[in-house]
């Protein structure tokens, strides 16, 4: 009989650890989903700005272009969705102007 009660106990015992890890996951899950959405809004503010901007913005990563703004575009005559993924930027400046460089 005390070998029941003994994986009784252990059952129980292991029940409550689990139920105390679900509720630590949940309560992480709701700090990533606040995360997320700072993330978002802080996307958003940037995007807009940065669209909005009389000034040529572009982010460069792994060699392209993975953002411009729709001023850097005008700036070189394209429209932003043309720059983006271009590989080589040297394409954009005039063969003249990369011999001063």
């Amino acid at each position: 009989m005390k070998r029941r009660s003994e994986a009784t106990e252990d059952l129980v015992r292991e029940i409550s650890l689990l139920r105390q890890r679900v509720t630590e996951l949940e309560s992480f899950r709701e700090g990533y989903k606040r995360l997320e959405q700072a993330l978002n809004q802080s996307e958003l503010r940037f995007r807009t700005l940065a669209d909005k901007s009389l000034v040529g913005i572009y982010i460069v990563g792994e060699s392209h272009f993975c953002y411009v703004n729709p001023k850097f575009a005008e700036i070189f005559g394209y429209y932003p969705d043309e720059l983006i993924h271009v590989k080589e930027m040297q394409t954009l400046v005039h063969d003249d102007d990369l011999r001063l460089a």
